[in-house]
């Protein structure tokens, strides 16, 4: 009976072990995912409007009626009176992408209206590299931000936009 006892003793420490690891993966996963939202959260000034959150609270804060339509990694919604576009990503209802649309508010301290020079610079200070591929677009291997201009010169809208699905998984 004391050898059976010491065998599964023994097969019950390995499945705690290996449970543990698997809770401490989890843990590790989440604490990363939170500072990844606060890091680029940081960067947006969209009336309240932060990556990760739900279409309820989105919803919340912006109180116009907003028009859905589907895009490449989910839905969107643009919220015309508020000058935004929230895209969504489907299967996991978070926020991924916020354009802006007016003149108050604010990605990586550019506004609609400054020039694609200045925004440019503001996201080379914010870490952010150029990427070759699309005018007026920088990336950070885990974001898009994108100074939209139909001139060329003057902002009309910006883009940021999560690229590294590790920071919504």
């Amino acid at each position: 009976m004391l050898t059976l006892l010491k065998k599964n003793s023994s097969k019950l420490l390995i499945v705690l072990i290996i449970l543990s690891l698997g809770i401490m993966g989890v843990l590790v996963s989440n604490f990363e995912k939170s500072i990844s939202y606060t890091q680029f959260n940081e960067q947006i000034d969209a009336q309240g409007i932060q990556f990760g959150m739900k279409p309820e609270t989105v919803f919340e804060l912006l109180k116009d009626k907003p028009e859905e339509e589907m895009c490449v990694y989910g839905y969107e919604y643009m919220f015309e009176e508020s000058g935004l576009n929230i895209g969504f990503r489907l299967n996991s209802d978070e926020v991924r992408r916020i354009t802006v649309k007016n003149t108050y508010n604010s990605i990586l301290s550019s506004f609609v209206g400054d020039t694609v020079e200045s925004a440019k610079q503001n996201a080379l200070a914010s870490g952010y590299v150029d990427d070759p591929t699309v005018k007026g677009r920088m990336n950070n291997e885990s974001v898009y931000f994108t100074a939209v201009s139909k001139d060329g010169v003057v902002i009309d809208q910006l883009i940021l936009e999560i690229i590294d699905s590790e920071v919504l998984n």
